[in-house]
C-alpha cells in the first residue's frame, strides 16, 4: 500500500449500523485507525440519504438491517448512490436467505475466530473502499428528496423576498455564495438556482470539501492523467464533468489554501488543466459556494484567501434558519411524510410546531423519516414524535 493509499483511506468514511454494543465496539476498534467511522443512527436509510458526505461502504449487522433497511430502500441506495454493503451475520443458515434478499452485497460470518475475522474484515473493507467512486455522485439523481422551493410556496413576506432573490440570482452567471446554518437548505437553494439558470439542462454536481486533503480535493476537481502521481489514472474531474452545468462546493471555508489558489486561477482565466497535463481545458460551469462559517473572519485569520473571497462573494444569499420561517414547517413536514405515503394529523403538526429545530430543515426531514419508519400508522400522530419533547 502506497503513502497515497494510506492518506486516502484515512479520509474514507464507513457507516457502521448495529444495535449490538459489543459488535459495534469491536468493529470500530478494528477499523478506526484507517477509516473515519460514522456511528449508529436510529434510521439507516435516512442517515444515508441525508449524509453530508457519502460513506465509501456500509457495515451493518443483519438483525438491525431487517428493521431499518427495507429491500426497496437497499436497492435505491446501492444503485443510485453506488454504495457497497457488508453484512455481518451470526447463523450459518441465514446466509442463503440474505444473499437472495440483498444481491451484490458482501457477507461476513461472525462465528469465525477473532483473529481471522479481524483480518477478513479489514481486507474486505479495504477492497470495497477501493471500488468506491472517487468522484461524488451527481446530485440530480437525488432530487426526489428536495422540498418545493419557489415563490408560490412562500408563507411569509420574508420568504417571498428570499425566493424572488433566488430567481434574480439564477439569471446571472456570476458565482453565488450561500450563507446559512447547517441544515437550513443551502443545497436546496443551490439546486433551485441550477434549475432556473441557463445551465438547467446541464449536469449538477455537489462536493463537500470539508474533509478532503489537498491532494484529494485537487484530483476530484481538476482530474488526473496517468502518471501524475503514484497510481494515478486518467480521470476527469468535476470541472470537466460539470461543463455547461452547475457545481456546488459545500463547506468552502474548509478548502485547503493550496487548492484555494488554484481555484482562484480557474475563476480568473476560465481555464484549467488536469493534474499532470499541460493541455488547457475550457471552464464553462456555474459555481456556487456554500458555508456556515464567517469567511471574512477566516480571511483575517489567514485561513481563507481574501482575494478568493472577493471573487466568490459576488452574489450573496443568506438562507434563513427554519426558526425564522416557522410557518413553512407544516408544508415541509407534510411533503416529507407524503414521500413515505404517510399523512400527519393536526396534533402531529402541533408537536412539530412546538419544537425549536436547531438542525433546521435537515433535522425536520430526518425526524419525519424516523417517525415513518418506527410507526405502523398511515397517519402519524403526536405520539410518533414523542422523541422531540
Amino acid at each position: 500500500m502506497t503513502l497515497t493509499d494510506v492518506q486516502f483511506m484515512q479520509r474514507l468514511k464507513v457507516f457502521l449500523f448495529t444495535k449490538n454494543a459489543m459488535l459495534h465496539k469491536w468493529c470500530a476498534s478494528e477499523l478506526n485507525d484507517l477509516f473515519q467511522i460514522e456511528t449508529d443512527a436510529p434510521d439507516a436509510y435516512s442517515a444515508l440519504l441525508n449524509a453530508r458526505q457519502l460513506p465509501s461502504c456500509v457495515l451493518m449487522d443483519y438483525d438491525f438491517c431487517s428493521e431499518s433497511l427495507q429491500i426497496q430502500n437497499y436497492n435505491y441506495i446501492s444503485n443510485t448512490l453506488h454504495l457497497s454493503f457488508i453484512f455481518l451475520f451470526c447463523q450459518k443458515n441465514q446466509l442463503v436467505q440474505k444473499r437472495n434478499i440483498f444481491p451484490n452485497a458482501y457477507f461476513i460470518s461472525i462465528y469465525s475466530d477473532c483473529g481471522s475475522l479481524s483480518a477478513l474484515l479489514q481486507t474486505l473493507v479495504h477492497h470495497v473502499c477501493s471500488l468506491a467512486p472517487k468522484v461524488i455522485v451527481p446530485q440530480k439523481e437525488l432530487q426526489l428528496d428536495l422540498p418545493s422551493l419557489d415563490e408560490n410556496c412562500a408563507t411569509s413576506d420574508s420568504m417571498e423576498v428570499f425566493y424572488k432573490k433566488v430567481q434574480r440570482v439564477a439569471r446571472s452567471e456570476e458565482p453565488v455564495l450561500l450563507l446559512g446554518e447547517s441544515g437550513s437548505g443551502k443545497s436546496y437553494t443551490a439546486r433551485r438556482i441550477h434549475k432556473l439558470s441557463r445551465f438547467k439542462n446541464g449536469p449538477y454536481f455537489s462536493l463537500n470539501v470539508a474533509e478532503l486533503t489537498s491532494a484529494i480535493a485537487e484530483s476530484q476537481l481538476f482530474g488526473t492523467v496517468k502518471g501524475a502521481f503514484t497510481d494515478a489514472q486518467n480521470m476527469s474531474g468535476l470541472f470537466e464533468q460539470a461543463q455547461e452545468g452547475t457545481l456546488l462546493l459545500d463547506e468552502v471555508a474548509e478548502l485547503d489554501l493550496c487548492v484555494q489558489t488554484k481555484l482562484l486561477d480557474v475563476l480568473e482565466t476560465k481555464k484549467f488543466r488536469r493534474l499532470g497535463s499541460m493541455k488547457e481545458l475550457r471552464f464553462d460551469t456555474r459555481l456556487i459556494f456554500a458555508t456556515n462559517a464567517d469567511l471574512h473572519e477566516r480571511a483575517r485569520q489567514g485561513l481563507f484567501r481574501a482575494d478568493l473571497l472577493y471573487r466568490i462573494d459576488v452574489l450573496r444569499i443568506h438562507v434563513p434558519p427554519l426558526r425564522e420561517h416557522r410557518s413553512d414547517i407544516p408544508r415541509l413536514a407534510k411533503e416529507f411524510a407524503n414521500r413515505k405515503n404517510r399523512t400527519l394529523s393536526s396534533c402531529a403538526i402541533d408537536a412539530l410546531m412546538s419544537y425549536s429545530w436547531p438542525g433546521n430543515i435537515r433535522q425536520l426531514n430526518n425526524y419525519v423519516n424516523r417517525a415513518c419508519v418506527l410507526s405502523a400508522r398511515e397517519q402519524l400522530t403526536a405520539d410518533d414524535f414523542d422523541f422531540i419533547r
